[in-house]
């Protein structure tokens, strides 16, 4: 196998992240050296290692979301981690949850959700950060679908350690609605820096 160069690149210490120069910045590349020499301002590498932290959701059975006056907002309690790479996950008395572990300047979150097939109602997806809206943050609405599909996505958002997310679901009027247990409701968060 041939040994690529990375030029202009950075290590920030030995056997950990390496950055490429971006103009007048330094950006992460996501790789981790796990060997390698430099020649001439340029990396050889022996072999590297795609680093990835994050952690997925998904639920075990359908939750709920019963019928009161006007705005039906729900926490989605999440029962089952798919994975959790980097120690993500929280247990709390209302199920899991993300949390922000050291070390951690940016994280990506995405939150799909498979809704019940009754139809009618104004029906979304958001993303909150310590139990609350912030700009950035994923959100989506949808007027009254059957078997509704959504997902809601955030930009790249800076956290420091211990800052928690959560998936809430929202319904305006109708009757009681479910999200499916399914392989299309989940919960993901990802570093991004």
């Amino acid at each position: 196998m041939s040994r690529p160069n990375i030029h202009a690149a950075y290590v920030d210490k030995p056997a950990t992240t390496l950055y490429r120069l971006d103009g007048d910045s330094l950006e992460p590349v996501g790789l981790v050296i796990t060997s390698g020499t430099t020649s001439g301002g340029a990396l050889t590498y022996d072999s590297l290692a795609d680093v990835f932290s994050g952690a997925l959701l998904s639920l075990n059975v359908d939750h709920n979301i019963p019928v009161i006056t006007g705005t039906h907002d729900h926490l989605i309690e999440w029962e089952n981690v798919e994975y959790d790479v980097g120690s993500w996950v929280e247990t709390t008395v209302s199920g899991l949850q993300f949390q922000v572990p050291e070390g951690v300047d940016y994280v990506k979150l995405r939150f799909n959700a498979l809704w019940d097939s009754s139809a009618g109602s104004d029906r979304g997806l958001s993303i909150l950060k310590n139990g609350l809206a912030h700009p950035g943050m994923g959100a989506v609405h949808a007027d009254g679908a059957s078997d509704l599909v959504q997902t809601a996505h955030s930009a790249p958002l800076p956290v420091t350690a211990g800052d928690r997310f959560e998936a809430r679901v929202e319904f305006h009027g109708g009757q009681d609605k479910d999200i499916i247990a399914d392989s299309q409701t989940w919960f993901s968060i990802e570093r991004a820096g």
